[in-house]
């Protein structure tokens, strides 16, 4: 009866087509944006007493790089405050010892949980605590004993932009007949794995 009444399909094709139209123009839905995700930072400090009245070399204990992994959270999805739980390895920057062939260094496993306050414009402020278990010094001469120390707990502060900080971190090694500052000052390059925008 339409192919007889071009009148009549005139008149209908507009309530055809534009619906598919309209669905067509609706905007899609807003992506949530994820409040958490993986992180990974690697810091280098150095600082801290000297290590050469207990070793042979001119170490400092607060001295080293951390690789470290974890991730983080946000109480909310446009909330410019994330909490960060890390864990990893701290090494020292091996060191020559005195008058022979062989190399002394500090080892230590890592924890740091931190707040981390980010702007619109991408600076931020951070600060937590810190732990690190069971620190020791090592050497690979034959006669050297590991000297160990109890696991210290600190508080380390940050600011930055972007990915790179610069921070202070305030430690205290006690044990093996010591008691040694290991704080540190320095870099920390922290990246992110998610797909995240600025908060506005």
């Amino acid at each position: 009866m339409i192919g007889r009444n071009p009148l009549l399909l005139l008149v209908l094709l507009p309530s055809l087509v534009l619906p598919g139209v309209a669905a067509a123009d609706d905007p899609a839905p807003p992506k949530e944006l994820r409040r958490g995700g993986m992180a990974l930072a690697v810091e280098a400090g150095y600082g801290g007493d000297s290590l050469e009245g207990i070793t042979e070399s001119r170490m400092r204990a607060g001295q080293g790089i951390s690789a470290m992994v974890g991730g983080f959270y946000r109480p909310r999805a446009d909330s410019p405050l994330e909490i960060y739980g890390l864990a990893g390895y701290r090494l020292g920057f091996a060191a020559p010892v005195i008058g022979g062939g062989y190399y002394e260094n500090t080892k230590t496993p890592v924890l740091e949980v931190l707040a981390n306050y980010r702007f619109d414009n991408k600076w931020y402020v951070a600060g937590g605590l810190v732990s690190h278990l069971s620190p020791r010094i090592t050497s690979n001469d034959p006669e050297f004993h590991d000297i160990r120390f109890d696991t210290a707990v600190g508080a380390t502060v940050e600011a930055g932009w972007s990915f790179i900080g610069v921070y202070a971190t305030y430690l205290e090694y006690s044990g093996a007949g010591q008691h040694l500052d290991a704080s540190s000052v320095g870099l920390r390059f922290t990246m992110r794995l998610r797909k995240w925008r600025p908060v506005h």
